[in-house]
């Protein structure tokens, strides 16, 4: 199988370690070329590099919903929505982006020949906006078992002891609410992701190791990485109580109300067994078993010959 894929959000977040932890493993199954891009994400560039970048091939994957409007030279087309924020809080974006979010997702859905998503949360929330994607929708959970091999480096300036937050300053990922309740507590709180500068896989495996426990305020939510990386290390998991984390984290983490403070300061008192629960409820996403489930999606969009599916 010839595959093309848009790697430009490599770097980016939870979707970058999607991307970075799933090639090496479709690399050892079929040919992957990279698409040749530097078009700004949600830019109308990146339409027209779609359009005359894309190769001839058997596959173009998009690992964003940002994907291909305009005819491509790929014989199938499949993107991966990783949850549906933009239609579920449009009141957050300016009417460009509300109108630039609706369309794209709107004819992308209609464009492509497969979807994948990574909880069955976002798949209940595609449902509920695109009913005809029913038919083409697969979830494949992602894993969390790329910082295991990391050897960890240590990370000067932080307290002896403190709690970890991880994620970005977007308000439904809630850190100020965190801080506020962790400051009141006289304890400290350490930010990865726009509180220290950006770190390293060897250093965020460090601060994981090193934590009293990751605190996870997020408002909203399409899988939720976090939580799992620090489980898959053994570091106990304090997480918000809505659909999305539940589903993920299972009976592995304490969850609180993400809008009350004290709901937050209560479950700080428990920890019994988290480190052991976590490290059991990490060990069933890993990435090996992630990429299988997505070539099998790939590979069933036609008979392409492809390296054997079977372990290597």
């Amino acid at each position: 199988m010839r595959m093309t894929v848009d790697t430009r959000m490599r770097c980016f977040g939870g979707i970058g370690t999607y991307v970075r932890c799933l090639l090496p493993f479709l690399e050892q199954k079929c040919t992957v070329k990279q698409l040749n891009s530097t078009a700004p994400i949600y830019s109308i560039r990146e339409q027209f590099d779609f359009f005359l970048k894309i190769p001839p091939c058997d596959l173009f994957w998009s690992p964003h919903f940002n994907s291909a409007l305009l005819p491509i030279k790929a014989k199938k087309h499949v993107v991966t929505i990783h949850d549906l924020y933009h239609l579920d809080h449009l009141e957050t974006l300016s009417l460009v982006k509300q109108f630039y979010a609706k369309t794209v997702l709107r004819k992308v859905i209609s464009r492509v020949d497969q979807i994948l998503t990574v909880s069955e949360f976002s798949k209940g929330r595609l449902l509920h906006y695109f009913p005809e994607a029913k038919e083409k929708l697969n979830v494949i959970y992602s894993g969390c078992d790329h910082l295991l091999s990391v050897e960890p480096t240590p990370v000067k300036n932080v307290p002896s002891k403190f709690y970890l937050f991880v994620g970005n300053n977007k308000p439904h990922k809630n850190e100020a609410f965190v801080r506020e309740c962790v400051d009141k507590m006289g304890r400290h709180l350490v930010s990865v992701g726009h509180g220290l500068a950006p770190v390293t896989e060897g250093e965020l495996c460090w601060l994981y190791k090193h934590a009293q426990g990751l605190i996870f305020p997020s408002l909203y939510e399409g899988f939720g990485l976090p939580p799992l990386e620090a489980m898959a290390l053994g570091c106990p998991v304090w997480a918000s109580d809505i659909e999305p984390v539940r589903e993920i984290c299972g009976n592995a983490a304490v969850y609180f109300d993400p809008t009350n403070p004290e709901s937050l300061c209560d479950a700080l008192m428990e920890s019994d067994s988290l480190i052991e629960k976590g490290k059991q409820r990490a060990a069933q996403f890993s990435w090996e078993e992630s990429a299988r489930k997505h070539f099998q999606v790939f590979q069933q969009q036609g008979e392409f010959s492809a390296l054997s599916l079977s372990s290597q």
